[in-house]
């Protein structure tokens, strides 16, 4: 499951690449197709397929926005829309409660672009961030990559008209792979390698001595214009898992290896193992506010992170014993590795690990991975891939018919941390 987004009557969203069916709906059994659905209360509304990649998805009252890809055209309904890049890139509005398509918009590159996060907006809008190589094209903005590759962020209204558009990267590889937006501020997170700029503002990066990437940090207003950007990490590679937008200011989950520093200052954090999840906080001017590892001493790290009432929840994954957060209650994983879901309360501090009978949040005898996660105003949906029997915030899942092919969709209720 490639994306998911939450209603804001509670319906879901999925978006999935599929081959031959599934509850979602019945894909080709020849080849992946995209699979969009609505999900109520357990319940399929209404699917949408598409030959075309799946990408993110955003849903707000007024419009529900998904991000495909592929290459030469993608057929939408009956006509083919035109994507430039290999891959290029396109957002459907769609009908939340039908389904129909509403509008489509290109966002194509020279070479290759990926839409990686979409962000609901008020109105109807999205914020979409991602990463590019070449010369990006959405709407009449166009911006150049400086190296390699860059990231981007941009935004468009109601009726898929493109608002704006803002290039981040340096010489090296660099893109977003997340993004949370309000009413007047937006959050982008991803990678960034070496010294780079965010639409002018510049970023340095944590160690000029080796190629390993860092992450990237920006606030930008709501009309797009950058205020300020930074780079967490340490001498090894480092990877953006996701960010939420508090009323203190900004959230940030990474996965992190060797001695964390943000612009060449130790933070005093260390990872433990050969990796571990990492929260870091920001206020809305980007002054960092605190940080905190989240692992033990195997192989930990983050996978994403929601907003939840009162806070936020990042979803990771660990090996052997995850020592216990603020609730002081540690996990040992079934089959070597589980998964994790870590609260944090509103300011973006660390409470602790939450459990599930002294277990992890998904727990089982093979391998169990939690592969996104969407967020609404009570409600938290977690996709899931599982190879074995499981368990998963107290829900049994039977062993899948295929072992490499189990997948699960659960929705929680989630009340503000004690």
């Amino acid at each position: 499951m490639r994306g998911l987004a939450i209603g804001a009557d509670r319906a879901l969203y999925v978006a999935a690449s599929q081959r031959g069916g599934s509850r979602l709906g019945q894909a080709a059994a020849d080849r992946e197709q995209l699979v969009l659905a609505r999900v109520v209360a357990g319940q399929v509304g209404w699917t949408r397929i598409i030959d075309a990649g799946a990408g993110p998805v955003a849903a707000s009252a007024e419009l529900v926005v998904a991000a495909v890809s592929g290459t030469g055209s993608v057929r939408v309904d009956t006509a083919a829309l035109p994507v430039r890049g290999n891959p290029g890139a396109a957002l459907l509005g769609l009908a939340p409660a039908s389904g129909d398509t509403r509008w489509a918009t290109g966002v194509g590159a020279t070479e290759w672009v990926v839409v990686a996060a979409l962000a609901a907006r008020p109105g109807g809008g999205v914020v979409l961030a991602g990463s590019f190589a070449g010369t990006l094209r959405v709407g009449d903005h166009v911006v150049s990559a400086a190296g390699g590759s860059d990231g981007f962020v941009a935004a468009v209204d109601g009726s898929g008209r493109p608002l704006w558009l803002v290039r981040a990267g340096g010489d090296g590889a660099d893109g977003f792979t997340a993004v949370a937006a309000d009413t007047d501020f937006i959050a982008a997170v991803g990678a960034v390698t070496g010294d780079a700029d965010v639409g002018g503002v510049p970023v340095a990066g944590t160690d000029d001595q080796t190629l390993a990437p860092d992450v990237l940090v920006a606030g930008l207003g709501a009309d797009g214009a950058p205020r300020w950007a930074q780079a967490v990490g340490g001498e090894a590679e480092d990877a953006a898992a996701g960010v939420v937008i508090t009323g203190d200011g900004v959230v940030v989950g990474a996965t992190s290896r060797g001695v964390v520093t943000r612009v060449g200052q130790d933070l005093g954090l260390e990872v433990g193992g050969a990796a571990d999840a990492l929260v870091v906080r920001f206020d809305r001017a980007g002054r960092a506010l605190g940080a905190a590892l989240v692992g033990g001493t195997d192989y930990d790290g983050a996978r994403a992170l929601v907003a939840r009432p009162g806070g936020a929840t990042l979803f990771g994954w660990f090996a052997g014993t995850l020592p216990g957060g603020g609730t002081g209650a540690g996990l040992i994983a079934d089959g070597g590795d589980d998964a994790f879901a870590a609260e944090l309360d509103a300011g973006g501090a660390l409470l602790g690990a939450a459990t599930d009978r002294d277990r992890s949040a998904l727990s089982g005898a093979g391998r169990e991975e939690i592969t996104a996660a969407a967020s609404g105003a009570d409600t938290q949906a977690i996709a899931v891939s599982y190879s074995n029997r499981a368990r998963v915030f107290g829900v049994d899942l039977p062993a899948p018919a295929q072992p490499l092919a189990g997948a699960a969709l659960v929705v929680r209720a989630v009340a503000p941390p004690r």
